[in-house]
């Protein structure tokens, strides 16, 4: 088995995993107060729902004037009905904070397929001894399989959000009693999904040059 081609198994393929695991961080550990997955609004009131916590201010035509302050509930937070003096879709109040706990996991697979990754590229690299080629071998199917396994995990997580998140959607604060909006992190995931195509594309045509 042949050394492989030195176009592929790249230090510079760890930039995925790096930039994976920050996109995956922010949405999972940021405060509702700087990143959020999705926010319930009144004409006189928003509220912010991030992982860990949920964020309130008071509005005057959508424009923040006041803070009301941030409530920290770790990722299975419940509210229940009327807590803001208004009532949230089912899927927010009750639903979606154990629906972002995948972003962790993901964050979780990322950082160790990424310290897999780095170490076999390191050890692809050595020159005294030569790297075995029986554990080379072994080393591209691990980096294989827990590359799929990540692609396929940030995937489902961002269907995952997605979906709780869409089916609230909607609404104009102007003229009913509350709209859910958007947030930012969701969209992190999904950025870290679509890297991992390339990182993936990556790991395969590491595995074939090694069939070679």
């Amino acid at each position: 088995m042949p050394v492989p081609d030195r176009t592929v198994g790249l230090p510079i393929h760890l930039l995925y995993p790096i930039i994976s695991s920050v996109l995956l961080a922010v949405a999972s550990f940021s405060s509702a107060d700087s990143v959020w997955y999705v926010s319930a609004n009144t004409p006189t009131e928003t509220i912010r729902f991030a992982a860990q916590n949920y964020c309130g201010y008071n509005v005057s035509n959508l424009q923040i004037t006041d803070k009301l302050g941030c409530i920290y509930r770790g990722w299975q937070y419940q509210i229940p009905d009327g807590y803001f003096g208004f009532d949230l879709p089912t899927d927010i109040s009750k639903n979606f904070s154990k629906v972002v706990v995948t972003s962790v996991v993901a964050f979780a697979l990322v950082v160790v397929a990424g310290v897999h990754h780095a170490y076999f590229i390191r050890y692809s690299f050595r020159k005294m001894p030569e790297p075995n080629k029986d554990k080379l071998w072994s080393l591209a199917q691990l980096h294989f399989v827990s590359i799929v396994v990540v692609f396929l995990f940030t995937w489902i997580a961002f269907i995952a959000q997605a979906t709780i998140i869409g089916n609230s959607v909607g609404g104009d604060p102007q003229r009913s009693a509350v709209a859910i909006y958007w947030g930012q992190s969701t969209w992190l995931v999904l950025a870290a999904a679509i890297l991992h195509t390339g990182w993936g594309y990556e790991a395969v045509r590491w595995r074939a040059a090694m069939l070679k």
